[in-house]
């Protein structure tokens, strides 16, 4: 039996699969109940990436932990248990960092306000590792004014930047990927915001995965529709009804592939 973690700390999860969709798994409070999940068969990511066919398995699966300094324990613990590519996210701020993580097995590193702070540090890491193992968080939320900017630090620190050229000059400085947030529609299960996926996917050549919003498996195909390679979700795994009563779910296999069916998404 495995101690829980010695403080609670969200742990967001996506499974992004490139160019059809993208599959969350639920947010859990620590990394025990997580992992005493995946190992139980509540959710026995194995067995599932084993059984998905092409248009269902991801690509890999993205942890956003606690934001401050990498957490390498914690990422030995869950690459442990996890036989599945994953991303990190969280506290990556140096050179030293990255290659840590990569030797503990994780596949990609995902970038968000140290993208902002030192852009030079996405260049460095795609020199070393690659482009496709570089990703940048791009956090969007409208201002005061009601214009949407980027923000960092959680979405609390303004950069005063518009997306469309921030994420341009992410691409530029070596990002193979972007991960756009939209900060206002997070949590709402009310719909992607559209048009910015849109104006940000017309923008750049690199895959973008949309996620803040998804309440339905329609809304994930509307994403993809205005543009995204992928999107993420976890609301819309965990909630159930009215009353968000919390009942962990997935969609099955024909949902996923009405959502995304050329017809569905040329709707």
């Amino acid at each position: 039996k495995r101690a829980p973690s010695p403080r609670p700390a969200w742990i967001r999860t996506h499974a992004i699969n490139h160019g059809r969709s993208t599959i969350a798994f639920p947010v859990v409070d620590d990394l025990a109940t997580l992992l005493w999940t995946i190992n139980l068969g509540c959710i026995d990511l194995n067995q599932w990436y084993a059984r998905c066919d092409d248009v269902d398995r991801p690509d890999y699966l993205h942890f956003d932990l606690d934001p401050g300094t990498a957490d390498f324990e914690r990422v030995r613990d869950i690459a442990s248990e996890c036989f599945m590519p994953m991303c990190y996210g969280g506290g990556v701020r140096s050179l030293e960092h990255a290659r840590k993580l990569f030797n503990l097995g994780v596949e990609k590193v995902s970038l968000n306000s140290a993208a902002a702070e030192q852009p030079a540090l996405i260049t460095e890491l795609a020199g070393v590792f690659g482009n496709q193992s570089v990703i940048v968080g791009v956090d969007v939320k409208r201002d005061w004014l009601g214009r949407p900017r980027v923000f960092t630090h959680c979405g609390t620190k303004n950069t005063g930047r518009e997306p469309v050229e921030y994420v341009r000059e992410m691409e530029q400085r070596g990002a193979g990927e972007i991960l756009l947030n939209s900060v206002d529609r997070d949590g709402t299960m009310q719909g992607f915001d559209t048009e910015l996926i849109g104006e940000v996917t017309r923008a750049v050549q690199v895959p973008v995965v949309a996620c803040g919003g998804a309440g339905s498996v329609a809304h994930l195909g509307a994403a993809v529709a205005a543009g995204a390679s992928g999107v993420a979700a976890g609301s819309l795994f965990v909630f159930t009804g009215p009353h968000r009563a919390v009942l962990i779910n997935y969609p099955s296999p024909c949902e996923l592939r009405d959502a995304f069916a050329p017809t569905a998404v040329a709707a």
